[in-house]
């Protein structure tokens, strides 16, 4: 019955009728060429149904993924972006913890088991936009851990890529700097410095892209991120000294007080510059930034007793 089925939706779509689930079973995804059983069809049907995986079961949408992935079979690019969709909107749509739960532990789970099908055959837009998706499913169970490990594992490839690319370097910048934050997380500080260092010059040389916003706006909201990254990395000054030495040295106090202190100098230019036609800059956020980091350079400086 199974061959007399498949005919059917052949017939079907070749008279030109629109039927995804007809369009979904003439992919073929796994290496060996296999013919994917009938958990796909079941899944795919459920992913592109318009209810979406808020309102459906999803202890059985899982139930038919993890039997074809018994298969060892992939999920085509757009059933892969489509999933991802729905995760969306059901983590949008639940209000309850134990079901955000489960739909991150699904995430999760997805991207782990598509982590080098993703290398070879997603752009490497998307391949930033998914590896945001697990850092975030991860921090739901304050997994930084696992963050990391996953960042260690797909970071580089999609940097060397982004390189021979040409992508965009403020999306660059900004998965460096949350994988820095990462390192620091689970002791890693030398890696966590290289990669903040690293945030800080993408950000320099980093360019608006097209359709986003003017020059100078980019420029000021360049200045934030920036500054946002001098404050982690005081932050990372004082963390390490405290795990490596027991207590906080001078020098890690004085390397503190210079990137708060730098910081506090872009904010000031972001505060005197920014003007009410700015939307992706908030001077109110400037303003309180600025202060944090005067407040924190005073603790320090009290440290050192230099009053």
């Amino acid at each position: 019955m199974g061959k007399k089925s498949k005919r059917r939706q052949t017939s079907s779509s070749a008279k030109g009728r629109s039927n995804p689930m007809a369009e979904a079973r003439r992919i073929r995804t796994n290496e060996a060429g296999e013919i994917l059983m009938d958990a796909y069809y079941q899944f795919s049907s459920l992913v592109l149904s318009s209810e979406g995986l808020g309102v459906i079961d999803l202890n059985k949408t899982v139930n038919f993924y993890t039997e074809f992935r018994r298969h060892n079979q992939f999920l085509p690019i757009q059933i892969l972006r489509q999933t991802m969709l729905k995760c969306d909107e059901a983590l949008i749509e639940s209000g309850e913890q134990q079901e955000m739960f489960e739909i991150n532990q699904f995430i999760i789970s997805l991207l782990e088991d598509h982590e080098d099908f993703v290398k070879r055959h997603v752009s490497i837009d998307y391949q930033f936009l998914l590896h945001h998706k697990f850092v975030s499913a991860c921090a739901f169970f304050r997994n930084d851990a696992k963050s990391c490990s996953y960042s260690e594992r797909v970071l580089p490839h999609i940097l060397a890529q982004s390189e021979e690319e040409g992508f965009n370097h403020s999306k660059k910048a900004i998965v460096l700097a949350e994988y820095a934050d990462f390192c620091k997380k689970i002791g890693k500080y030398d890696d966590s410095k290289k990669y903040y260092d690293e945030a800080l010059l993408t950000w320099k040389v980093s360019l608006p892209y097209e359709g986003c916003m003017d020059d100078f706006e980019f420029m000021l909201l360049k200045k934030d991120r920036q500054a946002s990254i001098l404050i982690s990395q005081a932050d990372l000054a004082l963390t390490r000294s405290i795990a490596e030495k027991k207590s906080v040295a001078k020098e890690a106090r004085r390397d503190s007080i210079n990137n708060w202190n730098a910081a506090s100098e872009l904010y000031q230019e972001i505060i005197e510059n920014t003007k009410p036609r700015h939307v992706f800059v908030c001077i109110e956020s400037a303003i309180s930034s600025k202060s944090q980091c005067h407040l924190l350079m005073a603790i320090q400086y009290g440290k050192l007793k230099q009053w």
